[in-house]
């Protein structure tokens, strides 16, 4: 099955819909790896675009906070600003449907999360140690995650773990015994690339491509600078980092 793999959408409707629109015909079902509210203007948007596909999403921490009113103390000052705009403005069939998400999935020998293996919703994989961790929790072959903004590979061979820096537009077949792959941020990269990002995988021949797309990023800024949205979080946005 051919996958379109996306994470941390973050209410940014401009960038799902331009994705959505420029890989029309190339996916069957999308993965989604948490996040879809938090920080955008659009979270209810962004809901019902995927809530009408093929979806199979997980929980993100945002997705936690907003959906259920949790863990609010463990977010930053600008991201709890959001959370709590974020919940104010979601629907009840919005709300409904962030707070039945699980924590982990399991599609066609991949495992789907947020997080990490260890800590699904919360923790970061982020270098060589919580990778580590990471591959000996998994349960298959193939892990999908996000959390960190940032796109990333890592692999696992004969207990040797590597870091492949993506090649966008590259179609490769992941290194390894065992795989990570962090699609990066559909709405809100922090990797100094402001174009949304992710992936696109075959999950029958195991094949994935790293794709990145610029979106009108004027029109979420605007919207953001007159709903007051924190200073940061708009220069976040416009600069990527």
């Amino acid at each position: 099955m051919k996958i379109l793999v996306l994470s941390d959408i973050h209410g940014n409707r401009e960038a799902l819909e331009t994705v959505l629109s420029e890989c029309e015909g190339e996916y069957q079902q999308i993965w989604c790896l948490g996040d879809i509210v938090g920080y955008g203007p659009d979270p209810n948007d962004c809901i019902e675009m995927l809530a009408g596909k093929d979806v199979v999403a997980v929980m993100g921490n945002h997705d936690l906070g907003a959906g259920r009113g949790e863990k609010w103390d463990l977010f930053s000052p600008v991201a709890r600003t959001m959370i709590e705009w974020t919940a104010e403005r979601l629907s009840g069939q919005s709300r409904h449907y962030l707070s039945k998400l699980p924590e982990i999935a399991y599609r066609d020998g991949y495992t789907l999360v947020h997080g990490s293996p260890a800590g699904p919703v919360w923790r970061y994989i982020l270098d060589g140690h919580s990778a580590a961790e990471a591959f000996s929790l998994m349960d298959t072959p193939a892990c999908l995650y996000g959390h960190t903004h940032v796109p990333a590979l890592f692999s696992l061979s004969k207990r040797v773990l590597r870091y492949h820096q993506p090649r966008y537009g590259k179609r490769m077949r992941p290194p390894g015994q065992m795989w990570l792959a962090n699609p990066g941020s559909c709405g809100i990269p922090r990797d100094g690339d402001g174009r949304a990002a992710f992936i696109l995988l075959d999950t029958a021949s195991g094949f994935l491509t790293f794709r990145r797309i610029a979106y009108p990023k004027n029109r979420t800024v605007e919207k953001l600078k007159r709903l007051g949205a924190p200073y940061q979080l708009i220069q976040l946005l416009e600069s990527g980092i």
